[in-house]
Parts: C-alpha cells; sequence; structure tokens
C-alpha cells in the first residue's frame, strides 16, 4: 500500500511540475512577441522623424539613415503579420486590422521615402500622410501590448505561485522529490538551450537582413562599410571601389513605371553580383546607384567594371520594352590617395570620377586621378552650399538683352542670368552651378526661384506699359515631374501674373524623352502662356521631334558656333546650314555669344535677326535692366 502511495504521490507531483513548466513556457513565448509588437511604434517613429529631420534639410539625419530606418519597420511589420503575433493578443478587442494594413501599406513607405529630398519639406508630405494614418493606431497597439505583457506576467506568477503551493502539500518521499526535481531542472535546461539556439539563428538572421538591400538582395550600404573595413584593416590595403550609376534611369522609371524600373535594378544588380562572385563585393546605395568592391590592382578593377558596361548596354527587357540601357562608372584605389584614407574619402574621389564620366558623355568609365581633388572639393562646397543659398534667396538673378539687329540693335528680349558668389569675390560659374544642381536634385528649386524673379520683373514692365519677353534656363528633365504644371499654375497664382512673356529656353533637350508626361507638361505649360526656345542648338544631338509639335517655338544657337565664325569657315557654312535649317520651320533664331562686333556682322549677313552677348550689353541687375528697357 506505502508503494502504490508513494507512486500515487509521484505522479501527482509530475503532473503538477508538468503544469508550472507549461505555465512558463507559452506565456514567455507571447510575452516575447508582445514586446516586439510594442517596438514596432517606436520605430516607426523613428522613421517619421528622420524622413522629416531630412527633409528639412537638417544635417542630423542622412537618407542612408532614413533608409534603414525604413529597412527596420519594414522587417518589423512583415514577421508580427503572423498567426503566432495574433495569437499572442488573445480574445481581446484589438485593431486587428491595422498589421495587416501596414503590410500592405509598405510599398507606399517606400515610394514616399524615395522621394524625399534634402532641403525640400514638400517632399515629406507623403510619409506625413501615413503618418496621420498609423501613429495613433500604433500607439494605441503598443499600450495595449504592454499593458497585455504585463497582465500576461501577473498571472504566470499567481498560477506558478497556486502550483508550487499544491506540490508543497503532496507527500512524497525524499527520494521521488528529488528525482522530479532534477527531471524539472533537466528539462529547463533543455528548453532553456533550445530557446538560446533559436535566439542565435534569428540574430544572425536579422543581421544578415541589416546588411541586405531587400529589393535586389546583394549588400547594402551597411554591408559595403562593413566589408571594406575589413580589407582596409590590412597593413597595405589593395583594392579599388567602383561607382556605378544607371544613365537615365529616371526618366525609365517616369516612363514605364516602378515594376519596370526594379526589375531593371534587379538585372543589373545580377550582373554585379556574377563579378563578385569568386572574390569583391557587390552593393547597392539605394536608387540607381551601385558599387563595386574588387580586390586587387586597378587593372583588375578596370577590366571587371568594363565587363559589366558592355552587359549592360546588351541588356534588354524583351520585346515590350525596346529599350536600350547604360552605365556610368567611377573607379577609385585605395592607393590613389595618400596617408590613412578613410571609406568617405575614398568613396568621395569614386564618386568624382563617377561625375566626371557623366559629364564626358556618359556610358564610359573614368579612373581616379590625385589631380582631380581640388576639383572635387569645389564641386563638393557647392553642393553642401546651394541648398543654403536657395532657401535663403542668396542667388542672384540678372539679365541680359537680347537685341535686334535690324532695328538698330533695339533691345527685343531679356535673359534671366544666374549669378552666385559663395564669397567675396569667390563666384561660382554659371555652368558648375547648373552641373551640381542637377546632380543633387536643386535643379528644380533653382528654376523656380529664377522664373520667379523673371515674372516680377515682367510684371514690373507690363505695369509700366513696357512688354517684352524674357527667357529663362529650363532642362528639359523637369518636364518628365508629374507634378511640374500644379507647381507652375501655383506659382503664376503666387505671383499674381495674369499674363507671362516668359520664354523657357530647354536645355538638356537631347536626353528628353517623348513619353506621355513629357507631352502633357509641354502641353500644359504652353496654354499658361509660356513660349519655347531650344538653348545651344547645334552643338548636341537634337531631340526635338516632341517639341516641334509646340507652337512658336524658338531656336538659339549655341555660342561655341558663333564664336568661332570670324576664324574658322568651316564655322561659318556650319551658321549658314544651320539657319537654312530652322528657317524651314519659320522659327525665330537668337544667336548667343556674341562677343565682338565682327562676329555680330556675320551673324546678321547670314540672316540672323535676333543676337546677344557683350558686343551690345552685359548681364545687368534687375533695376538696371528695367531702366534701360524703359529708357531706350
Amino acid at each position: 500500500m506505502g508503494a502504490i502511495a508513494l507512486v500515487t504521490l509521484s505522479f501527482a507531483t509530475f503532473h503538477e511540475v508538468v503544469k508550472l513548466q507549461q505555465g512558463v513556457d507559452q506565456p514567455l513565448y507571447y510575452s516575447s512577441r508582445l514586446e516586439e509588437t510594442g517596438r514596432m511604434a517606436r520605430e516607426a517613429g523613428e522613421l517619421f522623424d528622420y524622413a522629416e529631420q531630412y527633409a528639412r534639410g537638417s544635417d542630423q539625419y542622412s537618407y542612408d539613415d532614413v533608409i534603414l530606418a525604413l529597412d527596420i519597420f519594414w522587417s518589423r511589420v512583415n514577421s508580427i503579420n503572423t498567426r503566432s503575433y495574433i495569437e499572442a493578443f488573445g480574445d481581446t478587442d484589438i485593431d486587428s486590422v491595422l498589421v495587416p494594413e501596414l503590410a500592405k501599406a509598405l510599398p507606399s513607405f517606400d515610394d514616399a521615402v524615395r522621394s524625399l529630398e534634402s532641403g525640400n519639406t514638400a517632399s515629406y508630405e507623403p510619409l506625413y500622410d501615413l503618418k496621420v494614418k498609423f501613429s495613433e493606431r500604433l500607439g494605441k497597439l503598443a499600450e495595449f501590448a504592454w499593458s497585455r505583457r504585463t497582465q500576461m506576467q501577473t498571472h504566470l506568477a499567481a498560477t506558478n505561485l497556486n502550483i508550487l503551493s499544491r506540490i508543497q502539500h503532496i507527500q512524497v518521499g525524499f527520494v521521488a522529490i528529488i528525482v522530479l526535481f532534477l527531471s524539472y531542472v533537466v528539462s529547463q535546461l533543455l528548453i532553456t538551450r533550445r530557446l538560446n539556439t533559436k535566439l542565435h539563428n534569428l540574430v544572425e538572421e536579422k543581421s544578415t537582413l541589416l546588411l541586405t538591400d531587400p529589393l535586389t538582395q546583394i549588400a547594402n550600404r551597411d554591408g559595403f562599410e562593413k566589408y571594406v573595413n575589413q580589407l582596409s584593416a590590412f597593413e597595405k590595403p589593395d583594392f579599388s571601389i567602383v561607382l556605378m550609376d544607371l544613365d537615365g534611369f529616371k526618366e525609365v522609371n517616369d516612363a514605364l513605371g516602378h515594376s519596370v524600373g526594379d526589375r531593371l535594378l534587379k538585372d543589373v544588380a545580377c550582373i554585379l553580383s556574377s563579378q563578385s562572385a569568386d572574390e569583391g563585393l557587390a552593393c547597392r546605395f539605394g536608387g540607381d546607384e551601385f558599387a563595386l568592391v574588387v580586390p586587387g590592382s586597378l587593372n583588375a578593377a578596370e577590366a571587371c567594371a568594363e565587363h559589366i558596361r558592355a552587359q549592360v548596354e546588351a541588356l534588354t527587357l524583351g520585346q515590350e520594352y525596346p529599350i536600350r540601357f547604360s552605365i556610368s562608372a567611377g573607379i577609385c584605389h585605395w592607393s590613389s590617395l595618400s596617408g590613412d584614407c578613410t571609406i568617405d574619402e575614398i568613396l568621395s574621389c569614386a564618386d568624382f570620377s563617377l561625375y566626371s564620366a557623366k559629364e564626358m558623355g556618359k556610358n564610359r568609365i573614368v579612373i581616379f586621378q590625385a589631380s582631380m581633388q581640388e576639383q572635387y572639393a569645389s564641386r563638393k562646397l557647392i553642393h553642401s552650399l546651394l541648398p543654403v543659398a536657395i532657401a535663403e534667396q542668396k542667388i542672384d538673378v540678372h539679365f541680359q538683352p537680347i537685341v535686334d539687329l535690324t532695328k538698330g540693335r533695339a533691345i527685343f528680349a531679356l535673359e534671366a542670368l544666374i549669378r552666385w558668389n559663395i564669397s567675396e569675390g569667390h563666384p561660382i560659374e554659371t555652368k558648375k552651378l547648373i552641373e551640381v544642381a542637377e546632380t543633387n536634385g536643386q535643379i528644380k528649386a533653382l528654376t523656380c526661384l529664377v522664373l520667379r524673379r523673371a515674372l516680377r520683373l515682367s510684371k514690373r514692365l507690363h505695369d509700366n506699359n513696357l512688354t517684352l519677353n524674357i527667357a529663362v534656363n529650363f532642362s528639359a528633365l523637369l518636364l518628365s515631374d508629374p507634378n511640374l504644371a500644379s507647381e507652375m499654375t501655383a506659382i503664376l497664382e503666387e505671383e499674381r501674373v495674369e499674363e507671362t512673356n516668359i520664354v523657357l529656353e530647354l536645355s538638356k533637350y537631347e536626353e528628353m524623352e517623348g513619353n506621355s508626361v513629357s507631352n502633357r507638361n509641354l502641353i500644359a505649360l504652353s496654354k499658361m502662356g509660356f513660349n519655347f526656345s531650344i538653348d545651344d542648338f547645334g552643338c548636341t544631338s537634337s531631340n526635338i521631334r516632341t517639341l516641334l509639335a509646340v507652337e512658336d517655338i524658338r531656336f538659339k544657337l549655341a555660342e561655341d558656333i558663333v564664336r568661332d565664325v570670324v576664324v574658322s569657315n568651316t564655322a561659318r557654312e556650319l551658321l549658314r546650314g544651320l539657319v537654312s535649317f530652322i528657317s524651314a520651320f519659320d522659327a525665330m533664331i537668337v544667336a548667343g555669344g556674341v562677343d565682338q562686333e565682327e562676329q555680330a556682322q556675320i551673324v546678321q549677313d547670314v540672316g540672323i535677326r535676333y543676337a546677344q552677348g557683350d558686343c551690345f550689353y552685359s548681364a545687368l541687375t534687375e533695376d538696371a535692366a528695367f531702366d534701360l528697357v524703359a529708357n531706350q
């Protein structure tokens, strides 16, 4: 009987211990999921805060910080959108559709982040709309998760105390109690070991995720820096960084849609991965910017970059999209820089080489030379100061007259020209200023600043019964912006302009794609009263088919052609040929860069009526230009 009682008590004790174990395991499992749910609201708040600071132009957070915050939030939402997390909430009245809605809205978060522009607070509006939609609900879900976790822990403690109390009242033999206790300890050790293994695997998985670009599945910026730090730790580092950028990717993305753009990015990533399969690392920094770390000599990196360039040039997206692509690359070897250089320094040098490749015509490779550093420092200074100068209205706009050669060189029109001094006596070359604005995303803001100044002078002239056109340089690439028409309408309304006499001188028109967005913008701007002129005609390949659909198109000849007409018969014949070609369209011709009297005479002799240059007038301040027009 004693043996039977002992066995009975032993089983009773074992049953209570099992209940204790189950009461610990399952609540702990759910508690960890409730904790991760609470973190989701904080990570969303960090994403919104980083993005807002970046859009305000703050240097506290970079675009890479915003992208990393988006990646962490993206991963958290996807992990929480599973059955185990839903079970953790139990049978409670919660916002059960919030997490699925967030998962569905992740592409919208991605689009909103990628539309951010430093110093442009309006670019934050799409992400702000998402903040308004989800922040309050996220906060409530986080509060519920923490409250649920506290309740669960309290209930767990009370339940386990009751179980332990019952175990203490069971009369068992000393040996049986020791055996059961040891069994419990062993089971807990096994469970702990299993949990530690799962935790280790989860940490490894999260670490890999944080170093990987989610779209292309190659390394991201953090993965790049980790790899380069490992290589640079050697006594004599021997590797190159190849920085690459797709030519005209924005136009492809705007014309064909983000899905086609993403497909192209994945194809390019595959090409880079195949080049780094044996050694090295392929990375995507964001957008259409890629990097390749190539161990070994500079020659090896150049050969690798050329192979990639050729493969991208041969890349197609099938018969559905018969488009050709190209890529530009800048290379810098670690040995090209003196002393102990940093990752940012070698990246900056590779970036300048890439910029040089773009400037030289794209679809090419440029290797960094030490002589480029001074040029890069100047460009970097302009890059950092330009957004502030635009925001604080420190950019000056002067106006140079365009004369009518057939009417005694009377003033026919004006052209708005940018003038900017970084410091006293240090003017910035206009061409360099515009190039930097195009590369750092400030070209629209700069163009709008000049346009507003031109509109104010035009209105001032109109109010004094003086009417003439004012030309404003306008990058044709802006025509691909789907928001352009509405923004231009807003400018006209804010400046209270009823009738515009502005001529938009289109530069970069050779790169303009005749897509539906560009066509709609051309028509909309024309209806607003804007006229168009093709700038620098004769010195670049031309893509004017779309522009010729606009009425009253004008042509401004490139200054390089006019400059040589005095000393070169070829230049004079080219000038005559261009005049003959343009005359077939019955379009107006303006000769730019007429700085000498001999040039003015030749220009008039070949039949050009309008001319501009220092031979007639230099660029004037707004007040001086107004007085000149008023007194002629």
